[in-house]
């Protein structure tokens, strides 16, 4: 990807078509470094994304909330519990 954007730059401004830009000046390095940054931005981003960083932070959070909602839960099962019981036991025995 990152070695498709300068070839896709370089063929746009290597084209036979007059734009003005083959005469002027300052077009040749302006290209060369959007080309350059563009694809070191889709470099840095690919790497980024292969490395699994992303998907690591992403599993993280969803084992936090597994837990949180684990939590919750056996607190819930412990309340029902408490509750089931002390509806079995008789206080108002007459």
């Amino acid at each position: 990807m990152a070695l498709a954007v300068g070839t896709t730059m370089s063929g746009f401004f290597g084209m036979n078509l007059v734009s003005g830009l083959e005469q002027a000046e300052f077009a040749f390095p302006i290209v060369v470094a959007v080309a350059t940054c563009s694809g070191a931005f889709f470099a840095l981003f690919a790497l980024n994304y292969m490395s699994g960083s992303t998907m690591r932070k992403r599993a993280e959070q969803r084992l936090q909330e597994i837990e949180t909602l684990n939590s919750a839960l056996s607190d819930m099962s412990a309340l029902d519990y408490t509750v089931s019981l002390c509806s079995n036991t008789s206080y108002f025995a007459e």
